[in-house]
């Protein structure tokens, strides 16, 4: 619970510096990704990457290019993802 905790307030702290300062999508996005263990991508409506975070054991070369390199996700994968309406744990492609 006190991990919780501390990843709640780290995630707070951020916020709280958005107001005052460019809000830092890296720091959000690593957060996330530590707390959720997973892979967590900040996109901007037409695709252009604004931050991202990679889980530990993620191998795929692919995405790594894409968000690294790139910057932008592909327009037909873009808009495959903004239509998206719910929620929903491991979409099928």
């Amino acid at each position: 619970m006190s991990t919780l905790l501390s990843k709640t307030r780290r995630l707070n702290k951020i916020l709280q510096k958005s107001g005052t300062e460019a809000i830092a999508f890296g720091d959000i996005c690593q957060l996330l990704s530590d707390v959720m263990s997973c892979n967590v991508y900040l996109v901007g409506r037409k695709g252009r990457i604004l931050g991202y975070s990679f889980s530990e054991k993620f191998e795929c070369d692919i995405m790594k290019e894409k968000v690294v390199v790139d910057r932008k996700f592909p327009e037909d994968y873009n808009n495959k993802l903004i239509n998206i309406q719910d929620t929903i744990a491991n979409i099928p492609n």
